[in-house]
């Protein structure tokens, strides 16, 4: 017993060594003993430059540069190095590789030759990726550009191609170049997962011609991409368009006749579970302004939202504040029970809100 006790409590010990082992592995050294490691193990060098105050440099270091994911992709690949941009070495080594943001990561060959570097926070998936692209030659912009007027059309080129003009702020030129190659696709190649992973990346709406075609086809996605998969994506685009419908804000636009097509999508690829039930709800007492009924659902059935779906429904009650005085009534009291459950950054504009609610002059019973 005594034996099995000091084991799990040496196991716990190491326990935190172990969580940081599976993400980057920051090594100690200086500049130059990575540089020597880095010709040793055929390896280039990663710098991380960050600042003290810097708060996307913090989010980087907390919840991106742990995960196993980045760990498994930079620890082969790289020797990395921390460096405080304000500190020690770290001035002077900003300068020569043209620091001027944090956080700003630098990628450098065995010589410690600028390789690439790019500034700014993002999530995981998106870090390795930007960086394969920032050390391919085959993907850089200018390689990129020469490809696709050289007339290539396959999903590696197009999925690229469509990062490099997003960035360049050429969105109108991304989206000709996705649409002209999906309208020249064979139905088969339409639902490849090769192609889907294009759909996943910049299809951002049920609006868009490709997003109608996924939903129309959702069991040939099935069959190809997995059901998962394209519930997930199809279930983005759902809710996206379900919201306006849900939240009281008047929108014109919108049509009695769009919302039923948009709950036959939801129930026919079998979306129709957690808290779209009450978001279809909600839609048919706004579509037929039924505010009562509305506020009394809210405080009944608030739970089975999101955090995210909540603060939108919220937010969106100053619509109200030219109603009734017992409909405004109702929604200030919503307010106000859900305010303290609502993420602090977020309620800030709700009380801006529920002052308007207070303050608005009512319409006469």
């Amino acid at each position: 017993m005594k034996k099995t006790m000091l084991w799990g409590f040496f196991l716990f010990l190491l326990s935190p060594f172990c969580t940081l082992g599976q993400g980057i592995d920051f090594s100690e050294l200086s500049l130059d003993e990575a540089l020597q490691v880095a010709q040793r193990e055929n390896k280039k060098v990663f710098i991380d430059f960050y600042t003290v105050w810097c708060g996307p440099c913090k989010q980087l270091s907390r919840d991106v540069f742990p995960q196993k994911a980045v760990g498994d992709y930079f620890n082969p690949r790289f020797i990395s190095l921390k460096c405080d941009a304000e500190k020690g070495d770290g001035p002077a080594l900003a300068r020569k590789y043209g620091v001027r943001a944090y956080p700003t990561l630098v990628f450098l060959d065995a010589k410690g030759e600028l390789l690439y570097s790019f500034a700014g926070a993002s999530d995981a998936a998106t870090l390795i990726e930007r960086v394969q692209r920032g050390l391919d030659e085959n993907l850089l912009p200018e390689r990129l550009q020469a490809r696709y007027a050289g007339g290539e059309r396959t999903p590696e080129l197009i999925y690229y191609y469509a990062i490099s003009l997003f960035e360049n702020g050429k969105d109108q030129d991304a989206y000709a170049a996705i649409e002209d190659y999906f309208a020249h696709l064979s139905e088969q190649e339409k639902c490849s997962e090769e192609n889907f992973k294009i759909y996943e990346r910049y299809i951002l709406n049920l609006d868009h011609p490709i997003a109608r075609y996924v939903l129309a086809h959702y069991p040939q996605f099935f069959a190809t991409v997995g059901e998962e998969r394209t519930r997930v994506l199809l279930r983005k685009w759902l809710w996206q368009a379900t919201m306006p419908y849900v939240i009281v804000r008047k929108n014109t636009s919108l049509s009695l006749a769009a919302f039923r097509q948009l709950q036959q999508d939801i129930v026919a690829t079998g979306l129709n579970t957690g808290s779209y039930p009450a978001m279809l709800q909600l839609g048919e007492y706004k579509m037929s302004k039924q505010w009562d009924k509305y506020l009394d659902y809210c405080f009944k059935h608030f739970p089975e939202f999101s955090s995210s779906e909540r603060f939108l429904i919220l937010i969106n009650l100053e619509s109200l504040s030219a109603e009734p005085a017992a409909i405004k009534a109702k929604a200030v009291r919503l307010l106000e029970d859900y305010l303290p459950s609502i993420d602090e950054r977020q309620q800030t504009p709700l009380r801006l809100v529920l002052k308007r609610l207070k303050t608005e002059p009512a319409l006469a019973e």
